[in-house]
């Protein structure tokens, strides 16, 4: 079942929607990002897509959290707090060590 995810159109539809879930789940709780981790490594095609996949997904959840700060008002105040945007970035990134380290129990 893994392979007819990683290939083709499913494995594309496959990885749009663990962008939208993990983006929800990272919404609710901080372990959605770890859990979009793994389930963008069980979809990538390879170890060097799941590393990217999960760098993207990284990406695009600070972005989207930088934005809703804007959208509240409150991005000025949350980069002017110190090492708290630090801690943000650091946590985002555990998608991709997730995606890799999932994609080498394969």
């Amino acid at each position: 079942m893994r392979d007819a995810l990683r290939s083709g159109r499913t494995g594309e539809a496959a990885v749009g929607v663990v962008f939208v879930v993990g983006l929800a789940a990272s919404a609710v709780h901080w372990t959605g990002i770890v859990a979009a981790g793994v389930l963008l490594g069980v979809v990538a095609p390879s170890v060097r897509r799941a590393f990217v996949f999960g760098l993207e997904f990284s990406l695009v959840l600070v972005a989207a959290f930088a934005g809703w700060m804007a959208w509240h008002g409150a991005l000025a105040a949350w980069v002017g707090a110190g090492p708290l945007p630090l801690v943000t970035v650091a946590a985002a990134l555990l998608a991709p060590v997730a995606a890799v380290g999932t994609r080498l129990l394969d």
